[in-house]
């Protein structure tokens, strides 16, 4: 890519922004604006983006509301792309769903089913899930007795059946007390005694289990890689303004050139140079 206002070769934008800073005295946002018509961003609500330093084209233009509804639309489209993650809902499990959990391994259910809790139908989570079956069990608590929190469950309902499911709804205080009889009335809904290859109960796991196990994950790649996760080695590569030689071109032309010119070659300092050999030397990249 080439600088529009004098034809510098440029591989970024953050090499294109210190180019026109330094040389040009302009913006990055100007210069997209005059040379590449680029049209600035506008919030949810049609006005300018706000930010400290100019515009911001994460943010928005600063008001209260704007901000929930970007929210609001952020999450709806990473539970959309991402169907079997909960990132915002990942919680300790209340004690009705612990009872519940109980009773379907009691009367045996998680031997022939295979149920999944936090299951995602967009937009909306199922409180327990019989997959292959596709009936939905929905656990509600005293908030569901709310006017507003019907209507929202309404809608879930008519979602979760236009989509084939079945909804098996019980009270948390069912659950509670009436363990039996609910298991019971879930038999019947069911209505099927078919017992499936693949069963068990799968549940969603908490921040805390999610973080523990990226970090054990990074572990184990920073000891078969040198020190660096594959996305540690990923950033570090692409954050080069310059590319490369291998290791062992590197020291050829360096006993041949010396550090500084080396440097030259390269366009970099000879301290660079030195960074690229002990970098290659601890991390092998």
């Amino acid at each position: 890519m080439k600088c529009k206002i004098c034809g510098y070769k440029y591989k970024n934008n953050l090499s294109l922004s210190r180019h026109l800073r330094f040389n040009h005295n302009i913006s990055l946002i100007d210069y997209k604006i005059k040379y590449e018509n680029f049209k600035v961003p506008k919030c949810i609500c049609k006005n300018d983006k706000k930010h400290k330093g100019g515009i911001n084209f994460h943010s928005t233009c600063g008001d209260d509301k704007c901000i929930k509804e970007t929210l609001r639309i952020k999450r709806l489209e990473f539970m959309k792309e991402n169907p079997n993650k909960t990132a915002w809902r990942s919680k300790n499990i209340s004690y009705s769903e612990k009872v519940f959990i109980e009773l379907l391994k009691k009367y045996k259910l998680d031997k022939k089913f295979l149920i999944i809790r936090e299951k995602s139908i967009f937009p909306y989570f199922i409180d327990f899930a019989f997959d292959k079956i596709k009936i939905a069990v929905e656990i509600d608590g005293s908030q569901h007795n709310l006017p507003e929190r019907k209507e929202k469950d309404d809608k879930k309902d008519k979602l979760l059946i236009s989509k084939g499911w079945r909804v098996f709804r019980v009270t948390a205080r069912e659950v509670n007390e009436k363990g039996e009889e609910v298991i019971n009335r879930l038999k019947l809904f069911i209505g099927n005694e078919k017992k499936f290859e693949k069963s068990g109960i799968i549940l969603s796991k908490t921040i805390a289990e999610k973080r523990k196990e990226i970090k054990i994950k990074n572990q184990k790649e920073r000891k078969n890689r040198n020190g660096l996760t594959l996305k540690e080695e990923k950033s570090h590569i692409s954050q080069r303004r310059v590319e490369r030689p291998s290791y062992r071109e590197l020291k050829g032309e360096i006993n041949e050139l010396g550090y500084s010119g080396t440097g030259r070659k390269y366009g970099v300092s000879d301290n660079a140079i030195r960074k690229w050999v002990k970098t290659y030397e601890k991390y092998n990249i």
